[in-house]
């Protein structure tokens, strides 16, 4: 029970959402906290944003239980003992009391984001001021082996000028590393959230033929999503073309701002898409290409190679499987076919998307340098997104297909969404 200005806030809307019991709270907490004790880290300060469709919220959902209002973000504090506090959103949101009270059970000190200064006041009076302060933000694929992570730079000088005597130390895979293998509960998640992705599958194809509009099919997906019990997380890089048109952009799916458009589809026209189904946080990705009016040869040769590599991948995500035996299984029927990429590969998936470990691009490209994945090995419920983006350069260098789904290392692997193999043709 919480009490706020002697009334008890209500906890009715817990019986709507999805609910991370306390049982699983502790279990983080207590595997986090021993995590710092090894590394002599007496508090983290975790970043919360909207970066990455939301993504960035991971950390601070994963061991405070609250993602801010996308509109602000916010900042936890999280000390090797007591409560943590949760600086986040604007002051409007705490009339007559915190909103996210009302949603979860997992800590009751919530706090307006108001700089950084209270936060250091506090990290005083807990006794830290002169400790050592792990820095948490969110892992980014996309970023060479130098720059991992992003953390404000103002908010890090503010917290050296505010805590002169604190050592600061990097600390985001401290928590991320902990996110990469679930537990028995976030994969129950997961799993929910693999029925909804697999339902906004059907509803793409239900929907889909000459004359919809590309906004339609992401307004139909998105409806499934909502009504199923989703969050309103909105990632999906859907983009579509005709097949016989001029120079087009269609290896991979594009989002907002790009797309949906209005764009209506004809009656040779081809759909990509890749998205998110979200439940309690917790997304299931899907990758997935139409086509719409009519058959296609060369849209489905390639997607013949998609399917043979999604097919050769699979069974390697069991634990004890070295990374890379899973990535040449994928790869060889691509390289055999002469086909080209854009995205071939796996990434880990939960909370945020990508999360560690990712193994999805093109050795020109840095983005996975220094991860030491060679040697590294599947574990049991560790899940990654399968990405397979494949376009035929001898037929045109403008136009590919898409294909993937989200896996859980198990002996058998486990799908989540189970999407369709074969290529849908809408009329």
């Amino acid at each position: 029970m919480v009490v706020v200005s002697g009334r008890q806030v209500s906890k009715e809307l817990m019986k709507y959402v999805p609910v991370v019991p306390l049982e699983e709270r502790d279990r983080r907490w207590s595997r986090v906290r021993r995590k710092m004790s090894e590394r002599g880290i007496d508090c983290l300060v975790i970043w919360s944003s909207d970066r990455g469709y939301g993504t960035s919220h991971a950390n601070m959902r994963y061991l405070l239980g609250i993602a801010p209002e996308s509109i602000a973000g916010g900042i936890g504090l999280f000390p090797a003992e007591g409560d943590p506090v949760a600086f986040v959103d604007y002051p409007n949101y705490y009339d007559p009391y915190p909103a996210h009270l009302a949603y979860q059970d997992w800590i009751t000190d919530i706090r307006p984001l108001a700089g950084m200064n209270p936060i250091a006041e506090e990290i005083k009076k807990r006794g830290y001021g002169e400790g050592v302060i792990g820095l948490v933000s969110h892992y980014l694929a996309c970023m060479v082996e130098q720059e991992p992570y992003i953390v404000p730079h103002y908010d890090v000088l503010a917290l050296q000028r505010f805590l002169p005597k604190a050592k600061l130390v990097e600390a985001t895979n401290l928590v991320d590393s902990e996110r990469m293998v679930k537990s028995d509960f976030e994969v129950g998640m997961l799993e929910k959230s693999g029925v909804i992705a697999r339902k906004m599958v059907d509803a793409l194809i239900e929907t889909a033929k000459p004359g919809v509009r590309e906004n339609q099919l992401v307004a139909e997906m998105t409806y499934v999503m909502l009504t199923e019990g989703g969050e309103g997380y909105l990632f999906n890089q859907l983009a579509s073309g005709s097949i016989d048109s001029e120079w087009r952009h269609l290896l991979h799916g594009k989002g907002l701002p790009l797309g949906p458009t209005s764009r209506p589809l004809g009656d040779h026209d081809i759909v990509i898409t890749e998205f998110h189904a979200g439940y309690g946080g917790y997304l299931t990705g899907v990758e997935f290409t139409i086509l719409v009016g009519r058959e296609d040869g060369n849209v489905k040769h390639i997607h013949d190679v998609a399917v043979e590599a999604f097919k050769k991948a699979l069974p390697k995500f069991r634990p004890g499987v070295r990374l890379q035996e899973c990535i040449d299984a994928m790869r060889r029927p691509v390289l055999d076919a002469g086909l080209k990429y854009i995205e071939l590969g796996f990434h880990g998936h939960g909370l945020s998307s990508p999360d560690f470990p990712t193994y999805v691009y093109s050795s020109e490209w840095p983005y996975e340098a220094g991860q030491g994945l060679e040697e590294m090995r599947f574990e049991r419920n560790m899940v990654f997104g399968i990405n397979i983006d494949l376009h035929n350069p001898r037929w045109r260098d403008d136009v590919g297909i898409m294909l993937g789904d989200t896996v859980v290392v198990d002996d058998p692997p486990k799908l989540l969404a189970k999407i369709p193999l074969d290529l849908p043709v809408c009329r």
